[in-house]
């Protein structure tokens, strides 16, 4: 599996990203994190609408290509020594991304504890219907002692008669402070702002 932005510095040749003028850079307020106020301002949206965004938003955290470092996406996971590489089923999962939140510099967003998180899952289909268990959140306090890891053989497994990819290539990662919104008001956003 190889890794891509959904837009990259182009931007799509129709559709909601052609029609607006795109901000130079995201502005951001006294601690750091998008101005959500002003964003809307930028794309005209009406008074009550921006109130109404802005008091969506809640921290969170953005992962974006960035300098070697222990977060990463893809490639292998630093695992602590004696722990155990995460299976489904006796078969290995497919480690996926590993994301290091530390503070300072990063503020704490809402109890999300400081430490390492890793992300595996199972890669076969899994719908709504399935069990838990086919996809694994490990966290690692910041103190625990973590090692390169190899990925075990049994991760390239065939499922439903196609290859697992196993390992993904890897790309070192940064996290930044960001703010998340509710999905669907955004889809209230993007229509009104697409009627502007």
């Amino acid at each position: 599996m190889r890794w891509r932005r959904l837009f990259g510095k182009e931007a799509p040749a129709d559709g909601l990203h052609r029609r607006l003028d795109p901000l130079a850079r995201v502005p951001r307020d006294d601690r750091g994190l998008p101005d959500v106020d002003a964003i809307g301002r930028h794309y005209g949206l009406p008074p009550e609408l921006r109130r109404r965004v802005v008091g969506s938003a809640r921290r969170s955290y953005k992962v974006e290509p960035g300098a070697a470092g222990a977060s990463r996406l893809g490639g292998t996971p630093d695992l602590p020594p004696s722990s155990v590489w995460p299976e489904y089923r006796g078969v290995p999962m497919t480690f996926f991304a590993q994301v290091r939140v530390d503070y300072p510099p990063l503020e704490p967003a809402a109890s999300l504890p400081a430490g390492m998180f890793q992300f595996f899952w199972d890669e076969a289909y899994h719908d709504e219907t399935d069990e838990r268990g086919w996809c694994r959140v490990l966290h690692h306090d910041s103190s625990a002692p973590l090692e390169r890891r190899p990925t075990p053989p049994g991760t390239r497994a065939e499922v439903d008669g196609y290859a697992r990819d196993g390992e993904y290539d890897e790309v070192p990662a940064r996290v930044e402070p960001w703010l998340s919104l509710d999905p669907a008001l955004l889809d209230v956003v993007t229509t009104t702002a697409s009627t502007l």
